[in-house]
């Protein structure tokens, strides 16, 4: 695991900076045409529609995004990363005070496996992994609800969430008193899951790039979820871009 002083925010925010206008932010594409020599790629961006031609393709958008754009490429493709799934999952941030908090945090916490029947799927000490996460005397809790095991936790409310993961930690932790801080946050679409049979998926993105010379799929559902797979992974991706293609601006 790794962060910032700043929260994850720092590295896009540095990306951007060094970048500068060589990126378009706020594009939506509509439309991939795989054409001779390359490709045509068609969008809207700032209420215009644009159109750009390029010799390669990287992309790196969810699955359930990118299977339209795909299929007039390959509609097996296509219907191959319509079947990745994105189960729900709620991120709970709770703050207690040290003294509240019976157990030495001496670690980077904790995941939860089906068969306890928790409603948690683990907890991260964020004050003990990352420094300037918690004021003096307090600590930092991130706790994660929902996913495929169980989705229906997902849709309590933000109250609902506070109070059932509170009771949980204070059942695993030992944790009394009431959180002084809570955050909920909600990603509908969150970890595409690897699941068993999900090389066939693998197999078909792979021959769908064999197919259409200078498309790269480079994204979390295939190759790795965490974050330094994806940098690994992008970095490989950026050198066969250059690679296949070294006079032309992507």
């Amino acid at each position: 695991m790794f962060s910032f002083d700043e929260g994850m925010q720092t590295l896009p925010n540095a990306l951007s900076r060094a970048l500068g206008g060589r990126v378009w932010t706020d594009a939506r594409v509509t439309s991939l045409k795989h054409l001779a020599g390359g490709f045509e790629i068609r969008g809207m961006r700032k209420g215009k529609a644009f159109r750009l031609a390029t010799k390669a393709v990287a992309t790196s958008i969810p699955a359930y995004q990118l299977a339209p754009l795909i299929a007039p490429l390959s509609k097996p493709t296509a219907a191959a990363l319509r079947e990745i799934v994105y189960p729900p999952v709620a991120e709970i941030f709770l703050g207690f005070r040290s003294s509240d908090v019976a157990r030495t945090l001496d670690g980077f916490g904790f995941l939860v496996p089906a068969k306890e029947n928790r409603q948690i799927l683990g907890t991260i000490w964020s004050s003990s992994l990352f420094p300037q996460r918690a004021p003096e005397n307090h600590v930092a809790l991130t706790s994660f609800v929902g996913g495929s095991r169980q989705p229906e936790l997902y849709e309590k409310s933000d109250a609902e969430l506070v109070a059932m993961v509170t009771e949980e930690l204070r059942s695993i932790m030992s944790v009394s008193g009431i959180p002084v801080f809570s955050k909920v946050i909600r990603w509908q679409k969150a970890i595409p899951q690897y699941n068993i049979g999900y090389k066939k998926i693998v197999d078909e993105m792979e021959r769908c790039e064999r197919e259409n010379a200078g498309l790269f799929f480079c994204s979390n559902f295939k190759g790795g979820i965490a974050v330094g797979d994806c940098v690994m992974n992008g970095k490989k991706v950026a050198e066969k871009v250059i690679s296949s293609t070294m006079d032309t601006a992507i």
